[in-house]
Order: structure tokens, then C-alpha cells, then sequence
């Protein structure tokens, strides 16, 4: 349905305002600990603090044409963990 849309297209904004605006981790924190509702982190006050959040960190973080750093880029340094059954798997603790 649209409101299922609708809200999981918000989370992950809801995420990243959490991690820098304590207000919004603060209620986030008490949905994820089933002190509040869900619905509490639909409240307009919420959603105007979420909305401002990610317009900030949109506006402040440079375009990556700008700075060369592209998602491709970052994808192909990424490594995988090693697993514990892994013969490297030592070699990677020593380090």
C-alpha cells in the first residue's frame, strides 16, 4: 500500500537523522525499546526535525562530480570480512 511505501521510504532518513540529531535518536531509541509507539516517530514535530536533518547533511556533503568519489569507486575498495574457517583468517587477527 502507499503508507507502507510511504513509511519505508522514510526509515532510512529517520537512520541517518538519528545519528546526528539526539532528539530524533532519543525517540527512535524509546520506538526500539517499545517505550513509545511506532506511530510516535510519524509525529509532525519528528518528521520536520528528520526533514531538516537530511536537507543539512544533503546541503553540507559535497557532490561527488566534485570530489571524485563515486559509489563505483568505493564498491570496488571494499573488502569482505575473512571468516573464522578462512586459512587467513589468523593472519588478519595478527595484523
Amino acid at each position: 500500500t502507499l503508507k507502507v511505501r510511504l513509511v519505508n521510504a522514510y526509515l532510512p532518513h529517520l537512520h541517518a537523522a538519528a545519528a546526528v540529531d539526539s532528539r530524533v535518536g532519543a525517540a527512535f531509541m524509546r520506538v526500539s525499546n517499545l517505550l513509545d509507539p511506532p506511530p510516535r516517530l510519524l509525529s509532525p514535530t519528528l518528521v520536520l526535525r528528520v526533514l531538516r536533518t537530511n536537507l543539512h547533511r544533503r546541503r553540507d556533503r559535497p557532490s561527488p562530480r566534485l570530489s571524485g568519489h563515486t559509489a563505483s569507486s568505493e564498491a570496488a575498495t571494499r573488502t569482505r570480512p575473512l571468516s573464522r574457517g578462512s586459512p587467513n583468517a589468523g593472519a588478519a587477527q595478527r595484523e
